[in-house]
């Protein structure tokens, strides 16, 4: 009797083990269904590729002030038909990818093994970068990080002069992912033809990726501001002052060679020509250098514009330098503050810009570290270059002459402003004041991951100041409106922006030419082309770091 019973108490022990085994597996197959990512219903996500642009509304782009573009955020609401949200880290490593299959720039990493590809990904390179794509409408400005606003506003020097090397490849991250809008090369970027000729091929295959075609920038006047010259195969270019000794004929053929050889090398900004009237002979980073054309005004304009013309015809921009002159000085800024206030002759000096501007020959204008009192804010705690003083670039540049174009700065690490202004307080004020790109050679204190805190730092003062923010969206309008010229055309006439650059007191009036007719919005008058004999050609000049 006991043992019948201990055996029914077995079976009864048995059974309701098992039960409990099965119940738990059920439990656990509950909880894996739980916690897979995506349903058999659902489709996931699909990652953003390299070269896409990525955008959330502005609305959603608020987070701690000064906080770095890549640093994740605990929440973030998108609306569904947004584009995911801005992260470097991942984009640098969809460009690291995507690089090693566009352009290998070392023969070495080409035995290393490579992560699985696409057939897209795995094609040989071409023998040259894809065309340029076009920008995005003017409509979807709205849906831009304010990061990716703020980069496009960045023009930056790098160290290295060849593609395998760190700071380039880093350099190439930062154009394909929009933490740049532009890079400026110095003579130690361009050492000899072969690794120069790499480095711009490596570049321009990474910035045909970009959503906005980056600008590649140097300083190419001629005479000691040549930084294509013949240690890289390149022939030397005579200065301003000698080119102004001959005709204008003459001119027009040498700076035509002169935008040939940029174009070739794939280059498409050239800061110059120097528009700066030469007052003062002497003046050591002027006159006694010959970049000024002369020191007859009406001259300055006419070779100014044959330069200028020069480079159009090629697809390169120009820059108007150093506004509102620098003729006149007797320091160079680039060591220190300088002081024009006595010196400085308003009629002369600012009739190149007056003439070059009004005949919409002024694809930018870069203003110089120079210091006017009479321009000086009777309430400001300091004395302010015209880089740094919106009554010099908003309200002598654009409403006095009345500019609407893209401004652009000299080197931001110049002596005038690196040794009296903290770094980022410099690159702010200047926002404010009216400038629209920055040009900081990276050279005082170089440093790879220097870009994103420019952004981490002018994002965080832009979310706490209303009028900062509106600034870099006018910046930004008017840097895509100006790159939309680097992008490949069938027809060579002028895009929009090369009239709209003008005297507002003028209109468009054809495109059918190279140029640009105007005609009054007022009382009509004569179109005036540059073609017309009754008036010098004119045009105009560039710089960065020169």
């Amino acid at each position: 009797m006991d043992l019948r019973f201990l055996y029914i108490f077995a079976l009864i022990i048995a059974f309701a083990t098992g039960i409990g085994v099965v119940v738990t597996y059920i439990d656990h197959m509950e909880a894996q269904q739980t916690s897979s990512p995506v349903s058999p219903t659902q489709t996931p996500t699909p990652s953003p590729q390299p070269g896409t642009a990525v955008s959330v509304t502005d609305d959603a782009q608020q987070q701690t002030p000064g906080a770095r573009p890549d640093t994740p955020e605990p929440s973030r609401t998108t609306h569904s038909t947004q584009e995911p949200a801005y992260d470097r880290k991942a984009l640098d490593a969809q460009v690291d990818q995507t690089l090693r299959g566009t352009l290998d720039p070392t023969p070495v990493q080409k035995t290393e093994p490579q992560p699985t590809a696409s057939p897209a990904e795995a094609a040989p390179a071409a023998a040259h970068p894809a065309p340029l794509p076009a920008p995005p409408a003017p409509a979807a400005q709205s849906t831009t990080p304010l990061e990716k606003k703020i980069g496009q506003m960045l023009i930056f020097g790098f160290q290295g002069s060849a593609p395998e090397q760190k700071w380039p490849m880093a350099v190439a991250r930062q154009l394909q992912s929009g933490e740049l809008g532009g890079v400026i090369f110095l003579g130690y970027n361009l050492k000899n033809r072969a690794d120069a000729r790499r480095l711009m091929k490596y570049f321009r295959a990474a910035g045909g990726k970009a959503a906005l075609p980056p600008f590649f920038v140097l300083d190419q006047e001629g005479g000691r501001v040549q930084r294509l010259g013949p240690k890289v195969g390149v022939q030397q270019w005579p200065s301003h002052a000698a080119v102004a000794r001959r005709s204008l004929e003459a001119a027009r053929t040498r700076y035509d060679q002169m935008a040939s050889v940029l174009r070739d090398w794939g280059f498409n900004v050239n800061l110059g020509p120097v528009t700066d009237v030469n007052i003062h002979p002497a003046n050591p980073i002027i006159g006694k250098l010959g970049r000024s054309f002369s020191s007859d005004p009406a001259k300055v304009s006419a070779f100014a514009r044959t330069f200028i013309d020069a480079h159009r015809q090629k697809g390169i921009i120009t820059s108007l330098k150093h506004f509102p002159g620098h003729g006149s000085s007797q320091k160079d800024s680039h060591l220190g503050f300088v002081d024009i206030t006595r010196s400085w002759k308003k009629s002369d000096e600012l009739r190149p810009y007056r003439e070059l501007i009004g005949a919409g020959r002024a694809d930018m204008v870069m203003i110089g570290h120079l210091y006017l009192a009479q321009f000086q804010s009777a309430d400001s705690p300091q004395k302010y270059p015209a880089t740094l003083s919106p009554e010099i670039v908003t309200g002598l540049l654009r409403n006095e002459l009345g500019y609407r174009g893209v401004v652009i700065s000299d080197d931001m690490e110049m002596g005038a402003i690196r040794k009296l202004y903290s770094t980022y307080e410099a690159a702010i004020r200047a926002i404010k004041a009216g400038v629209d790109l920055l040009i900081v050679s990276n050279s005082a204190k170089p440093e790879i991951g220097l870009p994103g805190k420019y952004i981490a730092e002018i994002a965080g003062a832009a979310r706490r100041d209303p009028e900062l923010r509106a600034r870099i969206e006018e910046s930004y309008s008017r840097i895509r409106l100006l790159k939309q010229r680097l992008v490949p055309r069938k027809a060579q006439a002028p895009h929009p922006h090369v009239c709209a650059s003008g005297n507002p007191a003028f209109r468009p009036f054809s495109s059918t030419s190279d140029s640009c007719q105007y005609s009054r919005t007022a009382t009509p008058a004569k179109p005036t082309d540059r073609k017309d004999s009754g008036r010098p050609a004119l045009v105009p000049p560039a710089d960065a770091r020169g």
